[in-house]
């Protein structure tokens, strides 16, 4: 949920031309993706 959030003010930032904090909400959302991809699966392998 926090890769949505962190895309939205992502895009909303580089709008208004905020390059500085693109770069911090770019960096959170990689950061996160593995870490939300990891329960994704032990999610399915427990519902199968």
């Amino acid at each position: 949920m926090l890769n949505i959030v962190f895309t939205q003010y992502m895009v909303h930032q580089y709008f208004y031309q905020n390059y500085g904090k693109v770069l911090l909400f770019c960096i959170l959302n990689l950061l996160l993706f593995p870490i939300g991809f990891f329960i994704y699966k032990k999610d399915q392998k427990g519902t199968g």
